[in-house]
């Protein structure tokens, strides 16, 4: 008999169909089979956990909580590692200008940084000066300012000098409730120590034009006591501004503890001021763990930092790709804002993959929209899939014009140590 191509295509269909009706049916039959297996392992996990002492069961808990802590205190710990950078290797001190007039290099140790713009940053402390007032001028011709304020978490106050835009911005104390002066941008923190981040970008390449334009940038308090001096400008020619050297052993908490100490306690993280309080590091109080605390602190310290280190550099979400065709990442997982917000939830993965690789966050430095401020790809494998090897070479293609306003920049990073 002969058979049409007609013929043909719908008894493949009906044979398919066939098959998926019999592979739903025995899909049926085998459900029982498949819960009662599922729970047979659940039963194990109850029964290996009822095998453990009630001080290991204890232990496991404490080492939990360590971990999620290790984690959610990164920001605050990387934002004091700039400030330290700034008063260990630059002798600066609050309202002290950095800056590196001659751009940055391998001797400034800092993630993510670039080569052919200008960077300046200073601290301010508002609990020593109150009200603090940041005064930049507009953009000149040859170089503007583009930079953030952000308070000890890494929380942005105010993107600033964006556009091209001049102005006195006002940082308030936490807590303040007093009339605002008019001809200020103001913003509260909710912190007592605030950075402030600015780099001059200069688009046609006139580094003379931006470092020009760096020193007319002023910091002062509003209402200056009489003590008050100008600040220092600090070149700062070699630093170290992460924690690579202890970021993996208790002083990571010593150091954690030293901030939770300086500030005041943020509402919106009191769940997690409760996971400290359990490892015992409580606002005001000795932090003075045992031996065996001891080993479950550093343990979990060097934990958390393979596992943040894996979601930023071996990440597996599916929105992670730029490009469907290529192997390009988006830096940040999430442009709607500068603070990792999805609509019903803080998204905790993108917000411990930026910090892990990055510092400083800003809604600016996010979107993906043309013209919305910085943007940022990231690139941890080559064609084939593989990890970028630096035993191997590798050939990176730009095409041209590349679609850049002020300035594009390629930064190679070491992922042994992040720099």
């Amino acid at each position: 008999m002969k058979i049409s191509r007609r013929h043909a295509t719908i008894g493949g269909v009906t044979l398919l169909a066939g098959i998926s009706m019999g592979t739903s049916v025995q899909a049926q039959r085998d459900r029982p089979l498949k819960r009662a297996i599922e729970d047979a392992k659940e039963q194990e996990k109850v029964r290996s956990a009822e095998r453990l002492t009630p001080k290991e069961l204890a232990s496991r808990t404490v080492y939990r909580r360590a971990v999620d802590a290790v984690i959610w205190g990164l920001p605050l710990v990387g934002e004091d590692t700039v400030k330290q950078a700034a008063f260990r290797d630059g002798k600066a001190n609050y309202n002290d200008i950095v800056w590196w007039p001659k751009g940055g290099g391998w001797k400034n140790q800092s993630p993510t940084p670039n080569v052919n713009t200008r960077y300046m940053y200073f601290f301010i402390n508002t609990k020593q000066n109150g009200p603090v007032v940041v005064e930049l001028p507009p953009a000149v011709p040859g170089a503007s300012f583009y930079g953030t304020i952000e308070d000890a978490w890494y929380v942005p106050l105010t993107d600033i000098g964006f556009e091209g835009k001049g102005g006195k911005y006002l940082i308030l104390p936490p807590g303040y409730k007093d009339k605002v002066p008019d001809g200020y941008y103001s913003a509260v923190s909710t912190m007592n120590r605030v950075l402030v981040l600015l780099r001059a970008i200069p688009p046609g390449g006139d580094n003379d034009a931006a470092n020009v334009l760096m020193q007319t940038a002023k910091v002062y308090p509003l209402n200056p006591r009489a003590d008050w001096k100008a600040p220092d400008w600090v070149r700062l020619k070699k630093g170290d501004f992460t924690p690579l050297q202890w970021e993996t052993n208790i002083k990571y908490w010593q150091v954690l503890k030293e901030i939770i100490d300086l500030e005041p306690a943020d509402d919106a993280y009191r769940p997690y001021y409760g996971e400290l309080a359990a490892l015992g590091i409580i606002k005001g109080q000795p932090f003075t763990p045992d031996a065996r605390m001891f080993g479950i602190l550093e343990r979990a310290a060097a934990d958390a930092n393979a596992q943040m280190r894996v979601q930023s550099f071996a990440d597996r979400r599916a929105d992670r790709a730029a490009w469907a065709d290529r192997r390009w990442e988006w830096a940040s997982l999430r442009p709607e804002n500068g603070t990792f917000d999805a609509p019903t939830y803080l998204d905790l993965t993108a917000r411990e993959k930026w910090f892990f690789q990055a510092q400083v966050e800003s809604p600016a430095m996010f979107r993906r929209s043309a013209g919305a401020g910085s943007l940022y790809w990231l690139g941890t494998r080559g064609a084939t899939g593989a990890f970028l090897d630096g035993a191997n070479a590798y050939r990176l293609t730009v095409p041209h014009p590349v679609p850049g306003k002020l300035f594009w920049s390629v930064t190679v990073i070491r992922l042994g140590d992040a720099l």
